[in-house]
């Protein structure tokens, strides 16, 4: 056999008389075809099997990935120190307030950089408004509550100083603290 496919001679013993012209042509295109096809098979698959990387090449490839994150916004409010009753006296009702200088201590611990929303909520009490200063900020909390937009970010301790405004009805006597407070982001 030659190397080429192009010049593909192959010897087939055939008894001289039993093979005609013609068949002679077909087979010899047969085997024609029959070569090509299993040189072309040998390409594929010497295609299938890539040679390994050199350890050394290996390295030398980079891609980019990215990567977005979205971080939510958490808030925590930690009570550090909170009156759980207030002493109205006779003096406090004459005067017509209490007035309770750094009754409460708050840890706030906030992620959001555009700071954390205090919420007021008021009990069942005597009063017609609180005035909650914090941080130098006041806020004036009617029965309904309040809110204030803090510019909290990180671990932050705050204390909350009160007025308590009472009502004409209001008695002397010892109540449950009127206001819880909570914090959410904002």
């Amino acid at each position: 056999m030659e190397s080429s496919a192009e010049n593909i001679k192959i010897k087939i013993p055939v008894k001289v008389g039993h093979v005609s012209s013609p068949a002679k042509e077909r087979t010899h295109c047969l085997q024609k075809k029959l070569v090509r096809t299993a040189l072309f098979v040998a390409v594929a698959l010497a295609s299938f099997h890539p040679a390994p990387v050199p350890e050394a090449v290996a390295g030398q490839y980079s891609a980019i990935i990215r990567v977005n994150a979205v971080v939510l916004a958490r808030t925590q409010l930690k009570p550090l120190r909170q009156p759980a009753m207030l002493v109205v006296t006779q003096a406090d009702v004459r005067r017509g307030y209490v007035e309770v200088s750094g009754a409460s201590l708050f840890e706030i611990w906030n992620n959001n950089p555009a700071g954390c929303v205090l919420t007021f909520a008021s009990s069942d009490f005597p009063f017609r408004e609180a005035v909650v200063t914090v941080m130098g900020r006041e806020i004036i909390v009617y029965p309904t509550g309040g809110m204030i937009v803090m510019p909290v970010r990180g671990r932050q301790q705050i204390t909350l100083d009160y007025r308590f405004v009472l009502t004409n009805e209001a008695q002397p006597g010892t109540y449950a603290w009127p206001l819880s407070v909570s914090v959410n982001p904002r």
